[in-house]
């Protein structure tokens, strides 16, 4: 009797044996998956990762191409404009002189005419591309309020940028340029600078009077991109 109880009792701590061992060979699939996936998805993460150094490398070199092919492009436009300008300048300074000649020369005694005259005649016929022109990299607008002449005051990189509005006058039946403004944005020019760049301007002005003995400037004014000048045939 106690031999049966015996082998019934090892019968039934060999079965729990077998029923553990089954038991933890399902649950080992189960912790393996979860591995495999989490090693998985870190795999990804860093592929993913890997990809997306080279995306911003090529974006950035296609921004750093793009900003070089800008600055290039903006200084090969503007030194040709400038280099026409430059070029033609006595051309332009004369065409506009001649050009005010020409049609008022046909002009009968009481009749007044209007002249309308560029951004690009303005610049040759003030001559602020001229060598001896005191502000350097020099540009020209036409505003309502004045021709704004823009500079530096030298070629060097530290040189102070400068401004000036100049307005056309009425003096005597002619034709003037005054000196209105001379800044340099929110900093206070040099007192020698300011008064050098000033003198040098007035006395240009007074060069370019348009004048004739047989005709009055009746008004002067600017407006976007033209100077407009009203002429009358003395009687």
């Amino acid at each position: 009797m106690s031999e049966n109880k015996y082998d019934l009792n090892k019968i039934s701590k060999i079965k729990n044996g077998i029923k553990d061992a089954l038991n933890l060979s399902e649950k080992e699939p189960q912790v393996n998956m979860k591995e495999r996936d989490f090693y998985r998805e870190l795999d990804k993460k860093k592929n993913n990762r890997n990809c997306s150094l080279p995306m911003v490398g090529l974006l950035l070199l296609i921004i750093f191409i793009l900003i070089i092919y800008f600055l290039v492009y903006i200084k090969n436009y503007t030194k040709i404009g400038i280099d026409y300008i430059a070029q033609n300048r006595s051309e332009t300074q004369e065409s506009l002189q001649s050009d005010f000649i020409d049609n008022t020369k046909e002009l009968l005694p009481g009749e007044t005419l209007l002249l309308e005259y560029s951004e690009v005649d303005v610049s040759g016929y003030l001559g602020i591309y001229d060598e001896d022109f005191p502000l350097k990299r020099s540009s020209l607008r036409i505003e309502e309020r004045g021709i704004i002449v823009s500079g530096r005051t030298s070629d060097n990189w530290y040189s102070l940028p400068v401004h000036t509005v100049v307005r056309p006058k009425i003096d005597g039946g002619q034709l003037t340029f005054v000196l209105d403004e001379l800044a340099s944005g929110a900093i206070s020019l040099p007192k020698g600078i300011r008064d050098n760049v000033s003198q040098y301007l007035v006395r240009l002005m007074k060069t370019r009077a348009l004048y004739d003995a047989e005709l009055e400037v009746v008004s002067a004014y600017t407006s976007k991109e033209k100077l407009i000048i009203e002429v009358s045939k003395k009687g």
